[in-house]
């Protein structure tokens, strides 16, 4: 039986806190003075030291079998690895 958005979101809940992530090579973020997604189009990969992001708010506005649309709050912005990980998190949950 699919989880009710009141369930995804008691589950997201969950996942609210701080979270260390490495930022994707194809982000804003600088390197000296490149940015990552520059040298990225080169096909130069550096090593990123992964980063502090606290989750305020993890809240799921739809939710459809099997796809659910969600909201994070956050003062930087999580990579998409990062909320990929999360939603791994709330689908274990789930299981």
């Amino acid at each position: 039986m699919p989880m009710t958005l009141d369930e995804w979101n008691e589950e997201a809940a969950k996942v609210i806190g701080d979270l260390m992530q490495v930022p994707p090579m194809v982000s804003a973020i600088r390197e000296t003075a490149c940015r990552f997604t520059s040298l990225a189009r080169k096909g130069i990969e550096v090593e990123r030291e992964p980063r502090l992001v606290h989750i305020y708010i993890t809240r799921f506005t739809e939710y459809a079998e099997p796809l659910g649309k969600f909201r994070v709050a956050a003062p930087r912005a999580p990579t998409s690895a990062a909320r990929a990980r999360s939603r791994q998190k709330l689908a274990a949950a789930r299981i």
